[in-house]
């Protein structure tokens, strides 16, 4: 048994589920990506969450020993930052956040 050809608009049609398909499949994958960074990292810092550095730590600490790697890892507490919030506005304790994460990012 063999297949007769496919008619224009059949072929057309076909094509477009295709397309319509793989536009989908890529939305769904681009989604999904920028739903594990989020799991990943804070919104507003970019900075990794406390899991996350936990996991990291715990594969890369003991590789980079085994290799002789220095390695380093930096980790700070805002004193007080409840104070900043409370006078100032949370909006303000945002700006300082982003702002002393992206010190730290650019060194």
């Amino acid at each position: 048994m063999s297949k007769s050809p496919l008619r224009p608009k059949e072929l057309a049609a076909q094509v477009r589920a295709i397309l319509w398909f793989k536009l989908k499949q890529y939305q769904i994958f681009e989604e999904y990506k920028r739903l594990s960074e989020l799991s990943l990292t804070d919104p507003l810092t970019g900075a990794y969450k406390r899991r996350t550095l936990n996991t990291f730590l715990k594969s890369r600490l003991p590789e980079s020993q085994g290799h002789g790697i220095p390695f380093s890892c930096v980790m700070f507490d805002i004193d007080n930052f409840k104070d900043v919030n409370d006078t100032h506005g949370h909006h303000v304790g945002d700006i300082l956040r982003k702002d002393i994460s992206g010190l730290f990012r650019n060194l």
